[in-house]
């Protein structure tokens, strides 16, 4: 977890029982000069537009159904369900226009997709740390009055749960894809602020357990299409309720679709508190994401919380890489971010282990002999090759002893027998 900020002074932090067990740190603004973050390698410059609740009232769903969150903290969260966000995809699509549909595709089939599905349909784990880390430091409490930002929200649980914990707080959301926001983060607004989930349609709202000791943060990864027996709860969205209900949405959110390079121009406003999780998944995403927080965190007493792995293996980034960036990132009146002694300690021992890590790999792969990483690899197709061929000659081998079985008027066992094949 990364906290950072504008202060100019040293900040530090007092050892605290509940802190996160992932990396967090202070940073504050020292005058030293160091290398500005090149925008022009980042991604190319896209779009944002502002997305108002109340034009959502024609065809929004007579019913949500809903999941509960599982999590340590004292309020009740609860989010859409994915199997219920691609029915009302699948009932928008049209001859026409196939766009509901090949985004349908792409979420069956990929966690995201660079530009064009950045993976705000699923939940991740992450963004359940970021709101149990809150919850145990007390922080929303703080947040009197607040303006509040949640970049990349997806499902948008922290920015929830700002929301749910403190009545006077203002949380805008932002994600890359319009239909997040329309069929996620909006929903599960409504979910979570106007109308409560309940079971069997029988009225009766439904709480979550807090003695389920077994809740995880992991829990929010199962296999969201697989279906089961498991009685979701569905909240009701009266017809005569909700554009009051979008109305109250508005007084304390604004919701933005679009690209990060765009948001500051489009929001128009800097934020006290910002918020995102698993976001630095990817190198290059990185300095985009730092210029963005730096053109909307209000100096000088903004703070930014990230949640993030420490590596996201196959990808790149990650808390180390986000902190290799930081550290070359200047606002424009030159200051750059300073890390906490307590984060610098954490990545270093991360670091030491990615060391550590890297050496064993590379005995592993002197012992198979294997010279590089693309040896590696290539040896890790040519077995699925061979397994490939082998099930092919199974498969070849199975029919011819079912016609020798057929010709002879033998069992397939018996033939199993004669030959002596393990009956498998």
């Amino acid at each position: 977890m990364f906290k950072f900020n504008f202060t100019n002074e040293d900040l530090g932090l007092e050892d605290d029982a509940n802190a996160s067990t992932q990396a967090m740190a202070d940073l504050s603004v020292s005058d030293t000069a160091e290398e500005k973050v090149d925008d022009s390698k980042s991604e190319q410059l896209q779009s944002c537009e502002e997305i108002l609740p109340t034009c959502l009232i024609k065809g929004f769903p007579e019913t949500l159904q809903a999941e509960p969150v599982q999590a340590k903290i004292p309020v009740d969260l609860f989010r859409r369900t994915l199997a219920d966000v691609k029915y009302q995809l699948a009932q928008e699509d049209t001859l026409e226009d196939e766009s509901q549909s090949k985004l349908l595709d792409l979420v069956d089939t990929s966690d995201l997709v660079k530009g064009v599905y950045e993976g705000g349909f699923k939940t991740w784990e992450c963004s359940v740390d970021l709101v149990e880390y809150l919850a145990a430091n007390q922080l929303t409490e703080q947040w009197r009055d607040k303006q509040v930002l949640e970049l990349g929200c997806g499902s948008a649980l922290p920015g929830l749960y700002a929301l749910k914990s403190n009545d006077t707080v203002h949380v805008d959301f932002q994600d890359y894809n319009r239909q997040v926001i329309t069929h996620i983060t909006i929903p599960n607004s409504l979910l979570n602020l106007a109308f409560e989930p309940s079971v069997g349609g029988e009225g009766e709202p439904f709480c979550i357990s807090p003695d389920n000791d077994d809740a995880s943060s992991s829990s929010l990864q199962e296999n969201e299409d697989e279906e089961d027996e498991q009685e979701y709860p569905e909240a009701d969205i009266p017809s005569d309720k909700l554009p009051a209900a979008l109305d109250a949405l508005q007084t304390r959110s604004r919701f933005f679709a679009g690209d990060w390079h765009a948001f500051p121009s489009t929001c128009g406003k800097t934020y006290d508190v910002i918020l995102s999780s698993e976001t630095i998944y990817s190198p290059s995403s990185i300095p985009v994401l730092i210029n963005t927080i730096k053109d909307t965190l209000a100096k000088p007493d903004g703070v930014a919380y990230i949640a993030a792995k420490t590596i996201y293996f196959g990808v790149g980034g990650g808390t180390l890489t986000f902190r290799e960036q930081l550290l070359k990132a200047r606002d424009k009146q030159g200051d750059r971010f300073k890390l906490d002694a307590r984060l610098e300690q954490e990545c270093k021992a991360a670091e030491a282990e990615l060391d550590r890590l890297t050496t064993e790999l590379s005995e592993l792969q002197k012992e198979l002999g294997l010279a590089s990483e693309a040896d590696a690899d290539a040896a890790v197709d040519n077995h699925i090759q061979q397994l490939h061929d082998y099930n092919d000659i199974k498969d070849v081998a199975q029919v011819l002893l079912s016609k020798l079985a057929a010709f002879e008027g033998a069992s397939l066992k018996e033939i199993y027998n004669d030959f002596d094949i393990p009956d498998e």
